[in-house]
């Protein structure tokens, strides 16, 4: 299987705020299959999370908020920035060994 993340960023730049917000949902759904995301899409993300376009009654960094909550709960925290952690913070890992 090949890796749709060129696509998704290529997508985040475009200039259809139908297509940033459908490449949003899938940068989701990357890190969530993936459990993975790099520095670039973390740049786009942290772009599209102030982007006041309005789309189907609401602003792609609507999208953008939903995409880095997914980001935050399934990519591994170490590969995060501090500002998606903080603001999207997943599980965090459980060094007791407790449940």
């Amino acid at each position: 299987m090949r890796d749709g993340l060129p696509r998704i960023k290529r997508a985040l730049r475009a200039v259809s705020a139908q297509t940033r917000a459908n490449a949003l949902q899938s940068l989701g759904h990357h890190a969530r299959l993936h459990r993975a995301i790099d520095a670039e899409s973390v740049d786009l993300l942290r772009r599209a999370l102030t982007d006041r376009t309005v789309l189907g009654g609401c602003q792609i960094r609507v999208y953008a908020d939903n995409a880095a909550s997914d980001v935050g709960m399934f990519a591994p925290r170490c590969a995060l920035p501090r500002w998606l952690r903080r603001r999207h913070a997943g599980p965090r890992p459980n060094l007791t060994g407790s449940r």
